[in-house]
């Protein structure tokens, strides 16, 4: 999706969905205006980016270390929760996280695997309410558009 794209998906969130993504901890990205990412300007930001260090080189002799109150103040993410943990090739030992999975993968007519990113935004926006199915799939596409974007 492009940054256009998620900032008309947010737009048309009704408002117990924007109440609910602030109360989620995702408020910063209400006021996201970002719709379109400057070919030139990304380039530069990933040739001077090193992810292991977490830091961005500006100059040979200017640097800046990015730690995770920045990414909170930022983005006005909070910088609390629990490790997310993956799996690929076998179930979890936690049941509930089980739990929420298949019911997510039944929501969306699924043995295993995970609906495509594309079609996520207009499933999103489909939803009536602010209930579970809202927040599971809002949460889910705010952390698979992270991942993507690290890949």
């Amino acid at each position: 999706m492009s940054p256009s794209g998620f900032v008309t998906m947010i737009d048309n969130f009704i408002e117990a969905q924007r109440k609910e993504m602030r109360d989620m901890g995702f408020g910063g990205f209400a006021y996201l205006q970002v719709t379109e990412l400057l070919r030139d300007l990304c380039k530069w930001l990933v040739d001077r980016f090193n992810p292991y260090s977490v830091t961005l080189y500006i100059s040979p002799d200017k640097r800046i270390e990015i730690t995770p109150m920045d990414v909170r103040f930022t983005l006005a993410l909070p910088i609390i929760g629990r490790k997310v943990e993956e799996f690929y090739t076998k179930k979890s030992k936690d049941a509930n996280y089980n739990e929420v999975l298949d019911a997510w993968r039944k929501d969306w007519n699924l043995q295993d695997g995970t609906p495509k990113m594309s079609q996520m935004p207009q499933y999103i926006l489909s939803q009536t309410d602010a209930g579970e199915s809202f927040k599971t799939n809002f949460v889910m596409y705010m952390f698979r558009v992270t991942q993507h974007a690290e890949n």
